[in-house]
């Protein structure tokens, strides 16, 4: 069996064993009979003192895990610029582009020089026949003619 009291602003525990012996006191239920060691009968306790001085520093501890990263900075100030560098040979020939759009038209040019003769035509047709001419004078009386004989 175990019972509790409050007496003298102290927790009284009582423990009663299969013999029927009691022990009392607030020794946690420990035997007391011949004498509580925990509490001197001399009295009870006593307030606690005033606190001591502070004692030495303790020897360092070990260092600590590493912490979250923190973040990025900011982007710095633009540098000097570098020294030109040589020029570097050409490159391959790139693919020919679409034909362009027509442009304006210029300027009329000034005239050429006159060209050479044409060839020949060809030969007309044949044309109609004409009206009649008028008669003609008439001539001199002509020579002899001889026969042979």
């Amino acid at each position: 069996m175990l019972s509790c009291f409050f007496s003298n602003h102290s927790w009284l525990l009582f423990v009663q064993k299969k013999g029927g012996k009691k022990y009392g006191g607030p020794c946690g239920g420990r035997d007391c009979s011949g004498g509580c060691k925990c509490f001197p009968e001399k009295g009870g306790r006593g307030q606690p003192g005033p606190l001591g001085p502070q004692g030495p520093q303790g020897p360092k501890g070990r260092p600590g895990d590493l912490g979250i990263q923190g973040q990025k900075g900011q982007k710095g100030d633009q540098g000097p610029g570098g020294v030109i560098g040589p020029k570097g040979s050409a490159g391959m020939t790139g693919v020919p582009g679409f034909t362009g759009n027509d442009g304006i038209p210029g300027h009329p040019g000034q005239g050429g020089p006159r060209g050479k003769p044409g060839a020949d035509g060809c030969n007309g047709t044949k044309g109609e026949p004409g009206i009649p001419g008028v008669p003609g004078d008439y001539g001199i009386q002509g020579a002899a003619v001889c026969e042979p004989s």
